[in-house]
């Protein structure tokens, strides 16, 4: 549980701007419900929901962030060194 709420707050606090606005915004929208629901609402959360969020949806997003910050970081190099 509380990977998904540090993962979400990376997501949304640590991040470049550019780079969270680039990652799929179902994926951002879904991380961050169920963040709040980990955060404020420890009897509501779905286990199964909360299984599925970390096993399935956390990697594929984690995957997203790397591929958007290599991103930024080449066009960061391709820009300074033009």
């Amino acid at each position: 549980m509380l990977a998904v709420i540090h993962l979400a707050d990376f997501v949304t606090r640590e991040l470049p701007e550019e780079v969270t606005l680039s990652l799929p915004a179902l994926a951002r929208d879904g991380l961050r419900a169920t963040r709040n629901v980990a955060a404020h609402n420890y009897a509501g959360l779905d286990n199964a929901r909360l299984w599925n969020t970390v096993t399935e949806h956390a990697p594929a997003l984690l995957d997203d962030i790397e591929v958007a910050l290599r991103a930024r970081e080449n066009h960061s190099r391709s820009s300074t060194s033009g």
